[in-house]
């Protein structure tokens, strides 16, 4: 326990407080420093494999990402650091931060994440 009765983890800052309750912030790229390395692998790919390996690293914000290449592959990704959350929690509002119950398990790895390669009928839309 802190100062106040208040346990603070050193992975979330403390955004506020309100009588005897620190409110807290969790995000997957707080200690994440590899975002220009992914964007140079990224601009530097010359087909789709590299194109997935640059994106494997998961060093972006999670966003819709829709790949085509010179070689005529379509490829579409929900690319993110995207936690492993354990069940059980309602993670619609906020929750106890004095247990590691709620702690995230880790980040789901990059096979995880929602993805589609040269679809049958050619085409990939998405809106973000």
């Amino acid at each position: 326990m802190a100062r106040g009765g208040y346990r603070i983890l050193s992975s979330r800052p403390v955004v506020a407080r309100k009588g005897n309750k620190a409110y807290t912030i969790a995000i997957p790229y707080a200690d994440q420093v590899g975002v220009i390395d992914e964007l140079y692998q990224m601009m530097s790919a010359h087909n789709l494999e590299e194109m997935k390996r640059a994106l494997s690293s998961c060093q972006l914000m999670p966003q819709n990402i829709l790949i085509g290449t010179v070689q005529g592959d379509i490829y579409y990704v929900r690319n993110g650091r995207v936690p492993i959350r354990p069940k059980g929690v309602d993670w619609t509002k906020p929750i106890a931060g004095q247990t590691s119950k709620n702690d995230w398990l880790g980040i789901h790895p990059f096979s995880d994440l929602v993805q589609l390669a040269n679809p049958p009928k050619a085409t990939c839309i998405t809106a973000t």
